[in-house]
């Protein structure tokens, strides 16, 4: 008896240390992705801010707006590499509101369409209407986004994926192969290949993290983690089966909480522009620094930039009355925005800042409002949403 209870102790032992050393590994993954976010959203930023301006000017039809199209796609499947990092890392951190579903999916049917090989279909069947669900816009982008990824590569280079969204009415408690649901009304999102099918021991570990069927470089075993992390965090379950007679069914089901129409998104033309209005532009990434001056200049500011916060500060001291706003980083070298922003203020408390970063943590944003912070982006930037919150700031009607 007394050999069992130390045998008992020893496992219970070897698991602690077990959970510990993943801790571990996650606490590492998490400051990797923070040096990760902030150099690779620079890049791809300048990527796909020029790219758009780039787009804009290409005639649509023309050999030259295509490839630039296929640039913008890679651009845009970069940015969701390096927000599957931070999510993963971060799990549980973003905020939770209403997100219409049907919107969301549509918008990753459209990005996944151009990308697919040539013999490859896709149908999709979405009935959710206006139903919205708790949760984070790009966080489910990225779950729909990854399944259907998964999908894609099972399949090779030809196959049916069908993307399915329904609503379902739950009359009681409902268990699936990952979580539990109450009994509610529930959207369900299904992502189906005739693809060869998930083996049993790949199926018990296909949500875990680093477990890949890849070849060496090939993947990262973080996509289903990924998806597995955000759906629990939304009260979500997640089930698979087997599709006759040939296939995978990977199901996501989330709580409707209520209904949302589809945002109606603004066009070039609606947005709000300025009038000659002088903007400080702070980044240590130079080519962020001529992207934002370009797509300020376009707007009608007159943008003023600078990639050292020690140079910007000088600046503004010289003649603080010159800057009617300031936009800048917040990872930066010396000085980092919050700071910067501070000592801005200390000078001139009136002037709006707006802060920018690829990973700005829950922390970081409340000390930057402490500070007199008028608003927060995440990078990569949109030229939209640039235009309204600065617009928004200076007390711009449209």
């Amino acid at each position: 008896r007394q050999l069992a209870r130390l045998e008992q102790g020893e496992r219970a032992l070897r698991q602690s240390e077990a959970r510990l050393q993943q801790a571990q590994r996650l606490e590492a993954l998490g400051t990797l992705a923070g040096g990760i976010a902030h150099d690779f959203n620079n890049i791809v930023g300048a990527i796909i801010g020029f790219g758009e301006m780039a787009q804009q000017r290409a005639e649509a039809g023309t050999p030259i707006r295509r490839h630039i199209d296929r640039v913008m796609q890679s651009g845009a499947r970069a940015r969701l590499l390096v927000k599957r990092i931070l999510d993963f890392s971060r799990a549980g951190v973003a905020e939770r509101v209403p997100v219409n579903l049907r919107h969301v999916i549509e918008e990753v049917i459209a990005m996944l369409a151009p990308s697919l090989p040539p013999d490859m279909k896709l149908l999709a069947d979405l009935e959710t209407a206006d139903a919205a669900v708790a949760g984070d816009a790009t966080q489910i982008h990225q779950v729909a986004m990854n399944l259907c990824t998964n999908a894609v590569q099972a399949m090779g280079d030809d196959g049916l994926i069908e993307i399915r969204l329904s609503r379902v009415q739950l009359n009681q408690p409902r268990s699936f192969l990952h979580g539990e649901l109450p009994a509610g009304e529930v959207a369900c999102l299904e992502v189906i290949d005739n693809g060869p099918g998930i083996a049993p021991e790949v199926l018990a570990r296909m949500f875990d993290p680093f477990f890949t069927t890849k070849k060496v470089g090939e993947g990262t075993g973080l996509g289903l983690s990924v998806v597995h992390g955000i759906v629990s965090d939304m009260g979500g379950a997640i089930d698979v089966a087997r599709r006759e007679p040939h296939g995978t069914i990977v199901s996501v089901w989330l709580p409707i909480t209520g209904e949302l129409a589809q945002p109606i998104a603004l066009q070039v033309a609606d947005w709000p522009v300025g009038h000659g209005e002088v903007v400080m532009v702070v980044d240590d990434e130079r080519a962020i620094v001529e992207l934002t001056e370009e797509w300020l200049a376009g707007l009608g500011y007159e943008a003023v930039g600078f990639d050292s916060s020690t140079a910007a500060l000088q600046a503004f001291v010289a003649d603080p009355l010159r800057f009617d706003a300031v936009i800048s980083d917040q990872r930066l070298p010396g000085l980092q925005g919050t700071e910067l922003a501070r000592r801005l203020l200390a000078i001139q408390p009136d002037v709006p800042i707006i802060l920018m970063s690829g990973n700005l943590t829950e922390a970081e944003e409340r000390l930057a409002h402490t500070a007199g912070v008028r608003a927060t982006l995440r990078k990569p930037l949109a030229l939209g949403e640039l235009a309204e919150q600065l617009a928004a700031l200076l007390g711009k009607p449209r």
